[in-house]
């Protein structure tokens, strides 16, 4: 079993650590293994999500902005977290 660590995926899809550290804590991305404090990847699993996102001409790949959950605005406004 092939294993990744959080460095060799970000470079495999050339994003930001800090990604994939995102999508975990909001239960995105791939499966991952928790071992003592290490957080590793198994190849199967990042494969069968890459092939998971291929998309046929004309289909959507990625969320809508409106279905990508935010947290409430606390302004009276509703626009801002100041006011």
């Amino acid at each position: 079993m092939k294993l990744m660590n959080q460095k060799e995926l970000a470079e495999r899809w050339c994003i930001a650590e800090a990604t994939l550290e995102r999508w975990r804590s909001i239960g995105a991305g791939p499966p991952y293994l928790k071992l003592v404090s290490q957080v590793r990847y198994r190849l199967s699993d990042v494969e069968a999500f890459e092939a998971a996102g291929l998309t046929t001409p004309g289909s959507r790949r990625w969320p809508s902005p409106a279905s990508i959950r935010r947290p409430p605005r606390s302004g009276s406004c509703g626009r801002c977290f100041t006011c």
